[in-house]
């Protein structure tokens, strides 16, 4: 997901138009809200989370680049927080869309995070 609003936006505008307008219209524009988009972003909430983190990545995708996954756990780490980064090599934004292998490798890095993290919740 995207951990830094402003950094996704200044990586958009360097693209499509069309996908510009679009983040601008759900992020909303720097020019006019660049110190709310800085503070809300999430890279910069990591005082607040208190469960451990799983974050899972494509290394080609286009849509979000991987260094927003690399930025959140840069933070969240260098606030002491649990946090697991694991990359997909190759892969791009839409998981249903990869490889087999990397899919069941989603599923099971999902299922072992849980298995750790939920034991004796009920």
């Amino acid at each position: 997901g995207v951990s830094d609003l402003t950094a996704m936006l200044r990586t958009e505008r360097g693209g499509s138009i069309q996908n510009y307008q679009y983040w601008l219209r759900s992020i909303g524009n720097p020019n006019t809200l660049r110190d709310q988009l800085e503070a809300t972003s999430p890279r910069r909430q990591v005082s607040h989370v208190n469960v451990p983190v799983l974050l899972m990545h494509g290394e080609a995708d286009e849509v979000v680049l991987i260094r927003q996954s690399e930025m959140m756990e840069r933070e969240l780490r260098e606030a002491g927080k649990s946090v697991r980064l694991v990359r997909f090599e190759g892969e791009g934004h839409i998981w249903d869309a990869w490889e087999r292998a990397n899919r069941l490798t989603l599923f099971r890095e999902t299922e072992s995070f849980l298995a750790e993290h939920l034991r004796g919740t009920p």
